[in-house]
Formats: C-alpha cells, sequence, structure tokens
C-alpha cells in the first residue's frame, strides 16, 4: 500500500528517500522540512558539533555526562541529536545500513552528498548530460499533456539543482517546441503575442491546457450534437453516397447506388458545362443563388480567420479610447469578423 507519510513527510517527521537517485529531490523537501521546524537544525549539520569534554584521572578529551552538561551546552547537545535523528529517520534500512558508521549529522550529511552527486566531475558531466536532455527534450507518442508538462517540471527542477540557468523565453520556447504537431497553429499564434516575451511558463501552460481541453471538448462531443438526418437525408460517414457528373451532353450521370442525395442537372456549351439547379429526391431544389451564398458565407469565414492570424482585428496595442473613435458599423464588421474567427479555431 501506498505510503503518503513516506512520500511527502509530515509535520514530525521528514519524508524517506526511499531512492538514492531521488537524491535531490528528497535534499529539498528535507530542506523544507527543517525550515519549517527549527532552522538552527542546519548549525550541526553544516558546521559540525563537538561534544564538550573535560579531564579526569590524567585524561584529557573524556566527554561529558550528558548530565553534567551546562544549560547552554545541553541545547546544543539537543540540537545536534535532533539534526541526527532527523537525517537518519528520512533513510529507510536499507539505505541507513551503509552508513551507519556515521555518528554525527554532519558526517552523515555529507556522506550523502558525496553517494549521490559524486565528485565535482561527476557533477560537470550530470550537468552536460541534462543540458542535452533539456535540448532533445519532446513528446511521446500518446503522452498526455499533464504528463508532458510534469515531465519537463522535472526536468527544470534538475537542472536548477545543477546550477543550469535558461531565459524564461528559451524555457517557454523548448516547451512549445516539444508540443505534438496538433499544436502548432496555435504555438505560433502564442509566440506573435506582444507579451509573450515576458509569459511565465506557467502561463503558457495554462493557455495550452485551455485550447487542448477545447479540442477534447469538440471532439467529445461532436457526435452527439450533430445530427445529420435532420437536414441530409443520407447518413454522413457511410458507404453507398452516390455523386453526380456531368455527361458531355449535357446530361447527368449518377452512381447507381445514390439515393436520397442531391443530383445535378446542366447544359452543355461552347464555354462548357454550368449547373443551373440542384435536386433531390424528395423534389426539394437548391438554386445557384443558394450556392452562390453559401460559397461566400464560407469565403467570410475564412477571411476572417485570417485577418486573426494577421492581427488584423486583434491588435493589443488598440486601447478602450481608441475603439469609441471607430465608425460604430465597422466595429460591429470588427466583431463579426472576431467571432467567425473564434468558430474557426
Amino acid at each position: 500500500m501506498f505510503n503518503y507519510d513516506n512520500e511527502i513527510g509530515t509535520s514530525q517527521k521528514p519524508l524517506k528517500l526511499l531512492n538514492l537517485s531521488d537524491y535531490s529531490n528528497w535534499k529539498d523537501r528535507f530542506d523544507q522540512f527543517v525550515s519549517f521546524t527549527d532552522t538552527s537544525l542546519w548549525i550541526p549539520i553544516l558546521e559540525g558539533y563537538t561534544h564538550p569534554t573535560y579531564s579526569w584521572m590524567g585524561k584529557d578529551d573524556v566527554p561529558k555526562p550528558v548530565s553534567a552538561l551546562s544549560t547552554e551546552e545541553k541545547l546544543l547537545f539537543d540540537r545536534e541529536k535532533k539534526a541526527m535523528a532527523s537525517i537518519s529517520m528520512s533513510l529507510p534500512k536499507e539505505i541507513y545500513h551503509s552508513f551507519k558508521q556515521f555518528k554525527s549529522s554532519q558526517q552523515l550529511w555529507e556522506a550523502l552528498q558525496k553517494r549521490c552527486e559524486g565528485s565535482l566531475d561527476v557533477k560537470k558531466s550530470r550537468k552536460e548530460l541534462l543540458k542535452k536532455q533539456f535540448l532533445v527534450f519532446k513528446h511521446f507518442q500518446n503522452e498526455s499533456l499533464d504528463d508532458l508538462a510534469t515531465r519537463f517540471y522535472h526536468l527544470l527542477s534538475e537542472l536548477d539543482s545543477a546550477s543550469v540557468v535558461y531565459e524564461t523565453e528559451e524555457i517557454n520556447d523548448k516547451f512549445l517546441e516539444a508540443l505534438p504537431s496538433k499544436f502548432d497553429v496555435y504555438t505560433a499564434l502564442i509566440k506573435e503575442n506582444v507579451k509573450y516575451k515576458t509569459m511565465s511558463l506557467e502561463e503558457v501552460l495554462g493557455k495550452i491546457q485551455s485550447h487542448d481541453m477545447n479540442l477534447k471538448k469538440k471532439e467529445t462531443n461532436l457526435e452527439h450534437i450533430q445530427d445529420p438526418s435532420m437536414y441530409f437525408a443520407k447518413s454522413v460517414g457511410k458507404s453507398g453516397t452516390g455523386v453526380a457528373f456531368f455527361s458531355g451532353d449535357g446530361q447527368e450521370s449518377t452512381n447507381d447506388k445514390c439515393s436520397g442525395v442531391p443530383t445535378y442537372s446542366g447544359h452543355s456549351s461552347n464555354s462548357g458545362f454550368s449547373a443551373t439547379t440542384a435536386s433531390t429526391s424528395s423534389g426539394s431544389h437548391v438554386n445557384q443563388k443558394v450556392a452562390d451564398d453559401y460559397l461566400a458565407m464560407f469565403s467570410s469565414f475564412m477571411a476572417s480567420y485570417e485577418n486573426f492570424i494577421g492581427g488584423k482585428i486583434h491588435d493589443p496595442e488598440v486601447i478602450e479610447e481608441d475603439f469609441r473613435q471607430i465608425d460604430p458599423v465597422d466595429l460591429e464588421e470588427m466583431n463579426i469578423q472576431w467571432n467567425m474567427a473564434m468558430l474557426m479555431r
């Protein structure tokens, strides 16, 4: 069973160092534990502790009994014992067994550092390896956005522990480059934002997560909302959809399997073929004007989206006072284009 006390620690004891490979994370959490309980514990851990001694029967440096310690000496003694216990309690018996020979908090702390962080050469090699991992970082196939972000934050934490520092914009660029291709258009929009250079990784991630949720919402609701049978006689997405063709003599030629779908009639002329009407098996007609209207509406949507991408309808430099100087009709047109562009997204 998973033990949360071991994983996160409590106010009474620090979290366990369950694996030496997780030393960097444990070290940070242990620092937080000491800061919460008693920051004075760092004094014996970092500066060391020397037990008071006295001369007895001609022998020097005889350790004083605890009962003989002064008030101040007792305070330092208790602090050392508490520091030693805090570190020891963090180590499971499998790990503590190899550190039993160390009798002070400073010795134990330094031994853990040497074992887990290694020499200067080891630290340098690890730093270079982490920097390479940053350069090649990208998503794995079928990896969720949350898992990708968590993995990226872990990498940044390890880089920070190795004293490798990147500019915020470099971090944001790397994260956006690591995303799956379905985010390409949206990441391009984020980078075009005038505030992008000052955005934190959390802000960038928030925008991506919001966009990802919208994509998932569309995918989830698509089949539940659409009911083609209400306006289109033929089932969508199934085989048997017929296609009408024009023959050279101006007569229509249709697939034999076609039923309940529009068929087109036309006439031949020197300039080629021209459609006049579209009819369905139910007898309804769609004339040329209606078809042109649909095409014009589609073109308007595309134009609005292109204007949005080009920054022509969402200039961040424009303030409220500027909008008041725009003609109401033009402002309404901008509003319509904006909404059409949002639908295209």
